[in-house]
């Protein structure tokens, strides 16, 4: 099988082509049979009448006889020798990693859109190898009505992670969320919670949950509609031929961090800072004070960190909604 020798000639690709390929058909009898039967011989006389699926799938591009198969790419069409399911999504990215806007909207997609709620709630959990220490929850009203008790609600914990200590932590949390809710059902409001790349959030809690009896509960809240994963909108939609992480998508919308080296892995460093760990030791002087200080940071930038990573996902939301839709759509670029 062919190999692009780069991202350019992996978007000098043929979409169209590509996309028969991808799709199972074999055109490489087609593509052998232009230069030795007539341009009005119809395709079945080409592949075999009992190729019925990949007959449909040429009509639907538009290919009945010979002649319209020189519009293919002899090139691309020889991928068919081991068709890659993958290979039109892989010229789209990397004609969008070469194209100059910083975001596209994917094939299909005229106009960007993000299910919201009246009550919007932005999810973001911190944990170590040990277990969850934190759930952050920024409430905020929808694009359609006003509700109280918004702003930024952090449930954490300092002590050694225990099972016993992350599934009180993990109780008091979703007793806030099923509360909340339950108001917003109450008052007639739809309610969503939101969060970037849930599959985490999703393994943690459905662990939690089958500890401390919630799993019903929890599954249920994980496979509604009020549980929204914003990568999973982001990628269905938009496309950057680049990385899609929270922290790289957030820049389209113009968000920074307010701490320093923001990731995962500075965050295990000042857990070990903030639950006393890896700090100061009584035998430095002034010791249990410097210990205490250096704790007291390593909390404030860790709550800092997870307050900017649930308003990133809001101000993402928004973008997406109000700014999405202006992003130039892929199938403009040509190879």
């Amino acid at each position: 099988m062919p190999a692009p020798a780069s991202r350019a000639a992996l978007a000098a690709l043929d979409h169209r082509t590509a996309a028969l390929v991808a799709a199972g058909v074999d055109l490489r009898r087609v593509t052998a049979a232009l230069d030795v039967m007539p341009d009005d011989t119809p395709l079945p006389d080409v592949i075999g009448e009992r190729k019925k699926a990949q007959l449909a799938r040429l009509a639907r591009a538009g290919i009945h006889e010979l002649r319209d198969a020189r519009s293919l790419s002899p090139g691309t069409a020889a991928y068919s020798d081991e068709p890659m399911r993958d290979l039109p999504e892989q010229i789209d990215l990397a004609r969008a990693a070469l194209g100059g806007s910083p975001a596209y909207r994917r094939r299909g997609v005229s106009r960007v859109r993000v299910p919201r709620g009246d009550v919007e709630v932005d999810v973001d959990m911190e944990n170590t190898e040990d277990g969850v220490y934190l759930w952050g929850a920024l409430v905020s009203a929808g694009p359609v009505r006003a509700t109280g008790g918004g702003g930024y609600h952090p449930f954490c914990t300092w002590q050694p992670l225990t099972g016993a200590v992350e599934a009180e932590l993990f109780a008091r949390f979703w007793e806030w969320l099923t509360g909340l809710r339950r108001d917003a059902a109450a008052a007639g409001l739809v309610f969503r919670a939101y969060c970037y790349n849930a599959a985490a959030e999703n393994t943690q809690m459905l662990r939690i949950a089958a500890a401390a009896g919630l799993a019903e509960e929890v599954a249920a809240f994980t496979g509604s509609g009020q549980w929204v994963d914003l990568l999973r909108v982001f990628e269905a939609q938009l496309i950057t031929g680049g990385p899609v992480g929270l922290k790289h998508v957030a820049a389209l919308c113009g968000f920074t961090w307010e701490v320093e080296d923001p990731g995962g892995g500075e965050s295990m460093l000042r857990y070990d800072q903030a639950a006393g760990r890896g700090t100061a030791t009584a035998a430095d002087a002034p010791g249990e004070t410097a210990s205490a200080g250096e704790a007291g940071l390593a909390r404030e930038w860790l709550l800092t960190y997870n307050r900017n990573d649930v308003e990133a996902t809001r101000a993402l939301r928004d973008w997406l909604d109000r700014d999405a839709s202006g992003c130039p759509p892929v199938a403009n670029l040509g190879p």
